[in-house]
């Protein structure tokens, strides 16, 4: 089986065993620009790479901006999926006795690594990262999400929304603005 795929500047990403050669930042760019979070449910199209770049430009939350830019780079090579089916809860079928999500959190793991070795940032877990992306969450679903009473669950009460309003960018233009904080971020 092929487990190998072009991305936009043309290299062939090997998602069974990815290497830092196989990493680049325009790639992760063009990906995240054209994946919608929410798994596209949104009131507007708002790509994963405009979430990092508002996360990355907030002044409302901490944490290294490379790092915030960054959080979901994995999501470049491995799609945006939302974090019910991330749940062990969504699985209830073992395969080869682990269950698929653990599977799919080690990959992206995995590549999330990979790619803090190919562009030398340290991509780790980190507490301020989780903070400031459930804060951006609350944020979206503010200005961006459906009305629904699934929102008046406690968990979407434990902290305040980010206070700009989200007026999403086009595909194009949230590409451009990663790549440019990106840059800037790095000191290139």
């Amino acid at each position: 089986m092929e487990t190998d795929f072009v991305t936009f500047t043309a290299k062939a990403f090997d998602f069974l065993a990815p290497n830092p050669n196989q990493i680049c930042i325009t790639d992760i760019a063009r990906s995240l620009s054209n994946i919608c979070r929410f798994n596209g449910f949104t009131r507007k199209f708002y790509s994963v790479a405009e979430h990092s770049v508002r996360l990355a430009e907030s002044k409302e939350v901490t944490g290294d901006k490379l790092k915030l830019l960054m959080h979901d780079s994995a999501e470049a090579y491995l799609g945006d999926v939302v974090s019910p089916r991330k749940s062990p809860s969504f699985f209830l079928i073992k395969q080869d006795s682990e269950f698929v999500f653990e599977k799919f959190r080690t990959r992206e793991k995995e590549i999330l690594k990979i790619i803090g070795i190919a562009l030398e940032i340290d991509l780790s877990e980190d507490q301020d990262i989780k903070q400031a992306d459930y804060r951006i969450l609350l944020s979206e679903i503010r200005d961006l999400m459906p009305k629904s009473p699934l929102w008046d669950r406690p968990y979407y009460h434990q902290d305040e929304p980010l206070k700009e309003k989200i007026e999403p960018w086009t595909p194009d233009e949230a590409y451009l603005r990663f790549l440019r904080t990106y840059f800037e971020l790095k000191g290139i």
